[in-house]
């Protein structure tokens, strides 16, 4: 018994050897090796790109580059050079309100649009409810104030000017661009949609009381009229 035993279990450790040959036979002939290198190269490539995104020094640096040209090219005009040298006075206030400090800048810019799209669209949330919309826009504004100076507005700048300057012709630029200005219309929409279904609800939540204070007020009479 104990040698059929033995003998069975060589002849499994044979076949199991042989397979694996027979396997490895065949990973080398479909080129397996080689597709696990492409893999891992590929793998690599995307860890890079993404690498490429969120290095934000890369693109300060470019987007510092863009704004020498631009502002060279805007001080020229004497009320653009008066409003500068103004900004730049009270860069207190642009460091408290926006998180960084006035400088003309297209990060800066930036910032300010998503600062006031933040602003503008939470605004009209906060303005649905009952508690909070004599206070809407002032709550929003607040809120925005902090994520800009926790450098919220500033990272998400970035991310849009690495995107927009991803492509070097211009045509790719515009594109870009545009996909960008899609997507701000896109969340105003996503916001109004959401306003909707919000008052929807309040609106049939203060039916639901307004039905029940109703229906507890003729309960109350009809007990009244048979006291009586």
């Amino acid at each position: 018994m104990k040698r059929s035993v033995c003998i069975l279990f060589l002849v499994l450790l044979l076949f199991s050897s042989v397979s694996t040959l027979g396997f490895v036979s065949s990973a080398d002939d479909l080129g397996i090796g080689d597709r696990a290198g492409q893999f891992e190269q590929g793998v690599e490539n995307v860890e890079s790109n993404v690498k490429g995104i969120t290095d934000t020094s890369k693109w300060n640096e470019k987007w510092d580059y863009l704004a020498k040209e631009w502002k060279a090219m805007l001080l020229k005009n004497p009320i653009i050079k008066t409003a500068d040298s103004f900004f730049t006075s009270i860069s207190k206030v642009f460091k408290f309100v926006f998180g960084v400090p006035y400088s003309m800048s297209l990060v800066l810019f930036g910032i300010i649009f998503l600062w006031l799209v933040f602003l503008l669209e939470m605004g009209r949330i906060f303005s649905v409810f009952e508690k909070t919309q004599d206070f809407a826009y002032l709550i929003s504004a607040v809120l925005a104030v902090i994520l800009a100076n926790l450098k919220v507005f500033e990272y998400l700048s970035l991310l849009i000017g690495r995107f927009i300057f991803s492509s070097e012709s211009i045509f790719g630029r515009f594109i870009s661009l545009c996909l960008v200005i899609g997507g701000v219309f896109l969340l105003s929409y996503l916001v109004g949609f959401i306003v909707k279904l919000i008052k929807k609800d309040i609106k049939k939540q203060k039916k639901e009381e307004d039905d029940l204070d109703r229906w507890t007020f003729k309960k109350f009479l009809e007990g009244y009229r048979k006291r009586i």
